[in-house]
C-alpha cells in the first residue's frame, strides 16, 4: 500500500509541474502569430516550387549520372554497376528531399 501511495504522490508532482510548465509555454507563446492550415500549405508549396526552381541544376546533373551508370552497367553486363546506380538514386534523393525540407522548414515556419 506504501508503494501505491508513493506512485501517487510522484504521478500527482509530475502532473503538477506539466500544467505548470504548459502554463508558461502558452504565456511564452502567446506573442506569436499563428497562421491557418490553408495558409501553412501554400508556404509550404511555395518554398517547395521555390527550391525546386533555383536547384534544377543540380537534380538534372545527379539524373544524368544515374541515367549514366545504370546505361553503362545494363550494357556492359556489370551488375555491381546496375547496384550502384540503384544506391545513388536513393540517397541523391534522399540527400536532396532532406536539404529540401530543411530549406522549407526554415522558411514556411521560423520566417514569418
Amino acid at each position: 500500500m506504501q508503494i501505491l501511495g508513493y506512485i501517487l504522490l510522484f504521478w500527482g508532482i509530475f502532473c503538477l509541474f506539466n500544467i505548470e510548465f504548459r502554463n508558461l509555454s502558452v504565456l511564452n507563446c502567446g506573442s506569436l502569430d499563428y497562421i491557418s492550415d490553408i495558409q501553412l500549405k501554400n508556404r509550404i508549396g511555395f518554398y517547395k516550387n521555390k527550391w525546386k526552381k533555383k536547384h534544377r541544376g543540380l537534380i538534372i546533373f545527379d539524373l544524368i549520372i544515374i541515367i549514366t551508370l545504370a546505361l553503362t552497367g545494363f550494357f556492359l553486363k556489370i551488375f555491381l554497376i546496375l547496384l550502384a546506380a540503384y544506391i545513388i538514386l536513393i540517397s541523391s534523393y534522399l540527400f536532396i528531399y532532406n536539404k529540401m525540407m530543411a530549406y522549407v522548414e526554415d522558411m514556411a515556419y521560423i520566417s514569418r
